[in-house]
């Protein structure tokens, strides 16, 4: 019994030392990734055109409280960034009557299988 004891004392007394070792080796490992303040990274980063990101949803017919909700998350995805495009699978007509306001970055795509 005191032989068991011991083992298991051992055991999570290992365990926690491993876990210790693993908290700090993660906190210097993240201690040496580059700096996103750095001129130099930031040239390299975003030197470049800002990359298009397209948000695809099916959403149900903008009326009620669930449309309202629906078109304030559509408008906060669009505020986040102008490279941000909406795709709206949907055949409802509000869908279409909510996205003429936003132009090319808000689309409504009928021509899907609602099946």
């Amino acid at each position: 019994m005191k032989l068991s004891m011991k083992v298991l004392q051992v055991g999570v007394l290992s365990i926690w030392l491993s876990g210790f070792i693993f908290i700090a080796l993660s906190f210097y490992a993240t201690r040496k990734l580059p700096n996103f303040n750095d001129d130099r990274i930031s040239h390299h980063l975003f030197n470049h055109s800002a990359p298009k990101i397209a948000i695809f949803s099916a959403p149900a017919p903008f009326t009620g409280s669930v449309g309202s909700r629906q078109s304030l998350a559509i408008r906060s995805w669009l505020g986040l960034s102008p490279q941000i495009t909406v795709l709206l699978f949907t055949q409802h007509p509000s869908a279409f009557a909510f996205a003429r306001d936003f132009g090319s970055r808000l689309m409504v795509e009928p021509n899907i299988d609602f099946t």
